[in-house]
């Protein structure tokens, strides 16, 4: 019963995968960078940190200078706040994320329609594994989970390459110097990843899940993520992205006022569950069987192999912000 829940949860056979923006691949919420100065091949971050710090993300979609998303991190006791920001002159925020590192526990705040969908650590996982096994039926996009990815270490230049026949990151960071920040960073970022396979009209994260265990292994935290993927039997066009990130060690007088509002709306707003949050209920919005599209938002430029025009998607900013 526990397994055909959690497949009813994600609505559906992730066989119906086709349509779903790649870039959710490229996820990469708190890959940091200092504020004062870029990292190069430095070993070791040279600002400290400590359990407050605030993280500000850009990602940019192939070579524009513009940023299609960005995001604000806030690391505060034990619980991180994250702010999908709008662009423009007045950025508010879009979605709030928050992760209660202490509960394990992982909610949104949906600040337009103000509802909030909690989701524990270990459901998360459960998801996962049923979207995976999906994913590994599906001969279109089964190379999201079979594929192995090969690590090379350069020195000299402080890059890290993660290659897979399909798709390739490639990232450079350092040491932090308070390493007592990592296990909490490290749950923060495998939680967000996993949120992905909650949202059907999004890419499987298993890639990203392999780039993660890369940043674990090394103790790293990131300046710069980059990734590629190549045109391959699931998708017509070969595309690139790319993610910066900067971190504040101390948190500002609005990053309180930030932390103080969301505690409220995490406090008042209606619990939802999975389908109400994603509005997987609503024709429309829930994906559609082969052949056919789902009506999203038509601001994509992802072209699928069972599609000649764009796919009709969440936007590029929307799908690659974290």
């Amino acid at each position: 019963m526990d397994r055909l829940k959690t497949k009813c949860e994600v609505v559906g056979s992730y066989n119906r995968m086709i349509g779903r923006q790649i870039f959710a691949l490229a996820i990469c919420i708190p890959l940091l960078i200092t504020h004062n100065s870029l990292l190069s091949a430095c070993p070791v971050l040279q600002s400290g940190m400590t359990e407050q710090f605030r993280i500000e993300s850009q990602v940019y979609s192939g070579d524009s200078n513009l940023p299609v998303s960005q995001n604000v991190t806030l690391f505060a006791q034990g619980i991180i706040y994250d702010f999908q920001m709008s662009n423009g002159p007045q950025p508010r925020p879009l979605e709030t994320v928050i992760f209660d590192s202490r509960n394990r526990m992982m909610t949104l705040l949906d600040p337009d329609r103000q509802v909030k969908l909690e989701l524990p650590e270990l459901r998360l996982i459960k998801i996962l594994d049923a979207v995976k096994r999906e994913t590994a039926n599906d001969p279109r996009s089964s190379f999201l989970v079979t594929d192995r990815f090969r690590e090379d270490n350069d020195l000299a230049t402080g890059w890290v390459t993660l290659e897979s026949p399909q798709i390739t990151y490639r990232f450079k960071g350092a040491y932090p110097t308070d390493a007592t920040v990592l296990p909490m960073y490290n749950a923060f970022l495998n939680n967000y990843t996993r949120l992905i396979a909650t949202d059907p009209s999004k890419i499987p994260p298993f890639a990203r899940l392999e780039l993660n265990q890369s940043i674990r292994r090394l103790g790293w935290i990131p300046s710069e993520v980059q990734i590629t993927v190549r045109e391959n039997a699931l998708f017509r066009q070969e595309f690139s992205a790319k993610s910066k990130h900067f971190v504040f060690t101390e948190l500002s007088n609005k990053d309180f006022e930030r932390i103080a509002k969301a505690k409220i709306e995490w406090r008042s707003y209606k619990p939802v569950d999975l389908a109400e949050y994603r509005n997987l209920q609503k024709p429309g919005l829930a994906l559609l069987g082969k052949g056919k599209k789902a009506q999203l938002l038509p601001d994509s430029k992802v072209v699928t192999a069972s599609h000649d025009e764009p796919v009709i998607g969440e936007s590029v900013g929307e799908s690659i912000r974290k």
